[in-house]
């Protein structure tokens, strides 16, 4: 499905997955770093053989065993707290980058300056300061060209793809077959999630009442989980529901979605925050069942500041769908004055 330029911003909303990794990364080199620390102190050969090798190999060791040590630990930390595949994957690429590439960048600055530049900066004659200040100029300067050409691609590449690129009908099928493979062991938890991922995959593809469907299995299965998370996430399946529902002209079937989505507000106990999110989609919906075009960008101008800041997965393709809606029932308007 081809994708508005503020879809793609909202695409770089943190999801709660993305926030663990990070504060993950954190944790790593504060274990790591402590880690690096006893351990100097308990095998005396390490700091002794660094120290043998020259300040400069010296140091450029030391940086080495302790981002090794913050890659290790956090992968060890993701075990902890249990990362999904994707999260895993999300830690690989940002140990590769912050973890090799200071090593490397390390070890090259290292390089230069002891070997190539240093016997320059040590003649009193020279003018060292112009020379230093020339190195991280033009070390800035390379930065912020970087930034300028790849920033974008960059920051995409950090994040979790939660609308997949290579959408298709054999991707949505094995989806199914998860969740059939969820619900015979009783996981309706994850039999939920395979749903879901199989109505994404239906929206790339423009396939609405698909999407619907299994929107709508996605909640069914996730309501038998007792807990107010859970009702919170099942009431935003039921208006996911019928939002595409809405979009494949159904709208029979969209108001039956949207109660449900109601009433699951209405029996299970949702975090009163929660509630009011999840309430402000309802609300859109319901003005898009009545074709009230006023009231519906009315309450977008609202919605629309607010979902940005909540990041949840679920916020990408909510505001797809329901910009399509709203764009549906303007395009909509002008027909129906004629009649």
């Amino acid at each position: 499905m081809k994708r508005s330029s503020r879809e793609t911003k909202f695409r770089r909303v943190k999801t709660d997955e993305e926030v663990k990794v990070e504060m993950v990364l954190v944790l790593g080199f504060l274990s790591g770093f402590f880690l690096f620390v006893a351990l100097t102190y308990v095998i005396t050969p390490l700091p002794r053989f660094l120290t043998g090798l020259g300040y400069p190999n010296a140091a450029i060791g030391i940086i080495v065993v302790i981002l090794s040590f913050h890659a290790l630990v956090s992968f060890l930390w993701g075990l902890w707290f249990h990362f999904s595949r994707r999260q895993y994957w999300l830690l690989a690429k940002y140990a590769l980058v912050f973890d090799g590439g200071l090593s490397l960048g390390f070890a090259g600055f290292n390089y230069l300056v002891y070997a190539v530049i240093a016997g320059v900066l040590s003649n009193p004659q020279s003018p060292a300061i112009f020379i230093v200040g020339g190195m991280n100029l033009v070390f800035i300067g390379f930065v912020w060209v970087l930034k300028r050409l790849f920033g974008e691609r960059v920051s995409l590449w950090f994040r979790m793809k939660y609308i997949p690129d290579n959408a298709s009908l054999e991707l949505a099928s094995k989806s199914l077959k998860k969740a059939e493979q969820e619900l015979s062991r009783k996981n309706y938890e994850g039999g939920s999630q395979a749903f879901h991922f199989a109505a994404v995959v239906y929206i790339n593809l423009e396939l609405w009442e698909k999407a619907a469907e299994n929107y709508w299995l996605a909640a069914e299965n996730l309501s038998k989980k007792t807990n107010s998370h859970h009702g919170f996430g099942t009431a935003w399946l039921y208006a996911l529901s019928a939002s595409t529902y809405s979009l494949s002209r159904n709208a029979e079937k969209a108001e039956e979605a949207l109660e449900l989505g109601k009433t699951v507000l209405k029996i299970r106990q949702v975090d009163k925050k929660a509630e009011k999110k999840i309430s402000l989609i309802l609300d859109f919906l319901t003005a898009i069942l009545k074709k009230n075009t006023l009231e519906a960008a009315n309450l977008w101008k609202n919605l629309d500041r607010k979902l940005s800041k909540w990041g949840y997965p679920t916020t990408e393709e909510t505001i797809i769908l329901l910009e399509r809606n709203l764009d549906l029932l303007k395009s909509d308007e002008p027909s129906r004055e004629l009649n």
